[in-house]
């Protein structure tokens, strides 16, 4: 904003807006969001003079934005003005906003100096420096930008992770309530039947209590776990996706959880990742092929790894169970979210998939799958290549 004094001096006020990130999430509601504004006023002249020294660059600028002049050494007044100049050069450089014209003219000291045979690095070190600090100009513009958008991203992270934490304890306090609730009226009931003597109905009762008590301690262990997914940074290097895989299912088939024989796996990557953590996601998607299995025909799983994109590989794994419906898949990512309450679980393994996948910079999707069930989707970074160090 160009601005002058009582005595008309060209002079601009730098104005930068601070706004209340926590109430603003959309650019076009900023205004409203707006807190206040930090200013810095700056005096042309004396910025041009402490920028430039004088007896040193042999030339005269003249400054004007927009038409107007903020600083003019090129006026006869000007005890050093050439009226014919040596050399002279024009500028136009955006600066936050607004285009700044520069008019450089070499002075008479440059002309004496010509004469006395004073070499003309003189000149081209002038307009080096000069084109120096028009540079700094445009590299400090380049830099508010950048460190705009930066805000802008932590400050989108940021209210993701609000909206993620928000959902989290309404999960964790709801799910909790519901076995607390079971317990105390069962109590409730146990307490009415020893009071009336009637002893027939005890064993039921205790029998609910008891598994009350159980799925609250399920429910606590899941949050437990979602919770150390969330908060813990994963140490990531190269690993061999089918290697860990295959362990996966060696494990799941000693376990007699899913026999070997109905799971097959293709393909190969190395990807950037916490192979304890992948381990697990593999561990949750097979064992829900499992859970959700179509009654009329035996579990198959397919495991496809492709690698054939440059940055990341792409892991589908499709089975051939009752699969999801498509107005559900948005939220079987989300907390305590179950298909069917008719099957064991908590609801919290494909929240664990997502959240680990993403720690690995990836994300997760759902799709359709070819053997009539669902296709669980993901795509995982690569290690970066490095090229071999060379012997000095």
């Amino acid at each position: 904003m160009l601005v002058q004094d009582s005595n008309n001096t060209p002079g601009f006020l730098f104005y930068a807006p601070y706004y209340n990130h926590d109430n603003c999430k959309e650019n076009e509601h900023r205004d409203d969001c707006m807190k206040g504004m930090v200013y810095a006023p700056f005096v042309v002249k004396n910025l041009m003079l402490g920028t430039l020294s004088e007896e040193s660059r042999h030339v005269n600028i003249r400054l004007s934005d927009g038409g107007e002049v903020l600083f003019d050494e090129l006026v006869p007044e000007n005890d050093d003005f050439d009226e014919k100049p040596l050399h002279a050069e024009s500028y136009s450089i955006n600066v936050y906003g607004r285009v700044w014209d520069f008019e450089i003219q070499s002075d008479n000291s440059f002309r004496m100096a010509q004469k006395s045979s004073q070499p003309k690095i003189i000149l081209f070190g002038g307009i080096f420096i000069d084109s120096m600090i028009f540079a700094l100009f445009v590299l400090l513009a380049r830099a508010n930008k950048q460190a705009l958008a930066y805000a802008d991203k932590m400050n989108d992270e940021l209210e993701i992770k609000n909206s993620e934490l928000e959902q989290y304890v309404y999960s964790a306090s709801h799910d909790l309530k519901s076995p607390l609730f079971s317990i105390q009226g069962f109590a409730y009931l146990l307490k009415q039947c020893i009071q009336s003597k009637e002893y027939d109905t005890l064993p039921e009762y205790i029998r609910k209590i008891e598994d009350a008590a159980d799925k609250m301690r399920s429910n606590i262990e899941a949050l437990l776990e979602v919770s150390r997914v969330g908060t813990t940074t994963p140490e990531l290097k190269p690993e061999n996706a089918r290697e860990v895989i295959q362990n996966v299912i060696h494990r799941l088939d000693e376990l007699q959880i899913i026999p070997a024989s109905s799971i097959s796996l293709h393909g190969d990557a190395t990807v950037l990742i916490d192979s304890v953590r992948l381990g697990q996601v593999f561990e949750n998607l097979i064992g829900n092929a499992a859970k959700y299995a179509h009654p009329d025909r035996p579990l198959e799983v397919t495991i496809q790894i492709d690698d054939s994109r440059r940055d990341a590989a792409e892991i589908t794994v499709a089975d051939n169970g009752i699969g999801i419906p498509q107005e559900y898949r948005s939220k079987v990512f989300g907390l305590f979210q179950r298909l069917s309450h008719e099957t064991e679980g908590n609801g919290v393994g494909l929240s664990i998939v997502k959240r680990v996948i993403e720690s690995f910079g990836g994300r997760v999707w759902l799709d359709d799958s070819d053997l009539g069930g669902l296709a669980v989707c993901m795509s995982i970074p690569k290690a970066k290549a490095t090229k071999p160090s060379r012997a000095a």
